[in-house]
């Protein structure tokens, strides 16, 4: 297809499960909770729930604190105590608001329900303009806009259904009418970059359902450019199964394909002799499953600041008993810092990290734990602690600054080696896309190669391999 021709029409989506047609030949109408085109239903940001109870713990010890002082005798804190409560309150009605907001999509519609009152809902059939970004997605009906956040929600059903509606409806996109002469053009690059959105963030979705990797490769109209580029499974852009070998057993990775020996030189990792010295000792192998602290810092800090305090406190509480201090804020204080840090102490404890050969994973003790598939990451940034890899509505972040989990710098350049990886804030077209992705891709090589620097010396099959794996794929 020529880039100015009009897109190939196709049926529209079926409203109906009951509809035997399409949408239940593509699997849409699955109940497997994999199925990018289910129907889902967000709550607000974590970040936001966070950040409002922080805020209502501050108030609550504040305003305990004020009325501490108003009941020892101190009257003019009346005022200030009454005013911190009301804040307090109103805080707490804030975050029960934010427990009931929402947002989800479905085949008819993307709607949004503001702090639990305003309900706003778009529905695809009535789009008339789309505003896009590299994480953010402006949709509007001509009465209502709503912006869908990329980086957190998975919106892979609104990108379906819009560039369904591509093929059945022309609508504004970035500002370029359906009448101009470019719009063809921005329409067919749109479908060929939403369609491949909905794949890397659903990709083991449509390796495993083959006819809805088919109407997906239909709706995708551009012509085929890179590696990823929605090839049908096991052609030659993909390795088949029979051509990776990813043995659980004994912790083995190989390839018998990507693994070519005319693939560059190994990128130099600048090491001090001091450095090297360190390091050299830590032969473990890096694919053994392990679990580590979360954050030493947070647990040394623990320890500093309870044993610190400890110390003032009792000195503090001697004072107060024999009369020489007499103000009990003098207790208040350093008891308030010793309980913070016990606080540090036991998150410091509880917190941990792990990897495995299929997932990595954080917990925080019995109470909580979220982990993530490497076969199911889609995007990656390099942040000033480490990176954060998503998948389509979730985050993993890792921090560098420890050691001991270099199966995750391992399996990550795995999977970058066998597929494409976007990048959050960047368009799917930006050259600095893979830019960007060759560097975090170095980066992880070079992590690995100092942790385990004795080993892989000892074992020049597996540093080939990795070196291999350091290599940027070719379209």
């Amino acid at each position: 297809m020529s880039e100015g021709s009009n897109p190939k029409p196709l049926p529209p989506l079926h409203r109906s499960d009951s509809v035997k047609g399409s949408w239940l030949a593509t699997g849409r109408v699955s109940d497997d909770p994999t199925n990018p085109a289910r129907p889902q239903t967000f709550r607000a940001p974590s970040e936001l729930h966070f950040a409002a109870i922080s805020v209502v713990f501050f108030a609550a010890i504040m305003d305990a604190l004020i009325w501490w002082d108003y009941f020892a005798g101190d009257s003019d804190r009346l005022t200030r105590a009454i005013v911190f409560l009301v804040v307090m309150l109103l805080l707490l009605v804030l975050f029960a608001l934010l427990q009931r907001q929402r947002s989800g999509v479905d085949a008819e519609k993307v709607w949004i329900r503001t702090l639990g009152f305003k309900y706003t809902e778009v529905k695809f059939s009535d789009v008339k303009e789309v505003q896009y970004g590299a994480m953010f997605l402006k949709i509007n009906d001509g009465v209502n806009q709503l912006n869908l956040p990329f980086e957190t929600t998975d919106y892979s059903l609104a990108l379906l259904r819009l560039t369904e509606e591509l093929h059945s409806h022309g609508f504004t996109i970035n500002g370029v009418a359906p009448d101009s002469a470019d719009w063809h053009l921005v329409a067919q690059r749109r479908a060929h970059a939403w369609a491949q959105w909905v794949f890397i963030n659903n990709r083991t979705y449509y390796m495993n359902h083959a006819r809805a990797y088919d109407y997906l490769f239909s709706l995708e109209t551009l012509p085929v450019t890179r590696a990823i580029n929605l090839a049908p499974p096991n052609a030659k852009n993909f390795p088949s199964p029979s051509e990776i070998q990813y043995q659980k057993g004994n912790s083995h990775l190989t390839a018998k394909r990507y693994m070519r020996p005319n693939l560059g030189p190994r990128p130099a990792v600048k090491a001090d002799k001091k450095e090297e010295k360190r390091l050299s000792k830590r032969s473990r192998s890096p694919k053994m499953p392990r679990e580590i602290l979360g954050s030493r810092i947070i647990l040394n800090a623990g320890i500093v600041l309870s044993v610190a305090f400890a110390l003032v406190l009792m000195i503090t509480v001697s004072e107060y008993r024999s009369g020489i201090e007499g103000d009990i804020a003098s207790i208040i204080a350093p008891a308030a810092f010793l309980l913070m840090g016990l606080i540090l102490f036991i998150s410091g404890l509880l917190w941990r990290v792990g990897a495995n050969e299929d997932e990595m994973w954080s917990r925080f003790g019995p109470f909580y734990r979220k982990s993530m598939r490497f076969s199911e990451v889609s995007r990656v940034s390099k942040t000033y602690r480490g990176y954060v890899f998503y998948t389509a509505g979730s985050q993993f972040r890792f921090a560098t600054h420890g050691w001991g989990l270099g199966l995750i710098y391992l399996r990550m350049l795995w999977e970058m080696r066998v597929r494409w990886l976007m990048v959050p804030g960047l368009d799917f077209f930006d050259p600095a896309t893979n830019q960007q992705v060759h560097q975090i891709r170095t980066e992880l090589f070079q992590r690995l190669y100092r942790e385990h620097i004795k080993y892989y010396d000892s074992h020049p099959d597996e540093l080939e391999l990795i070196t291999n794996l350091s290599q940027p794929l070719k379209p």
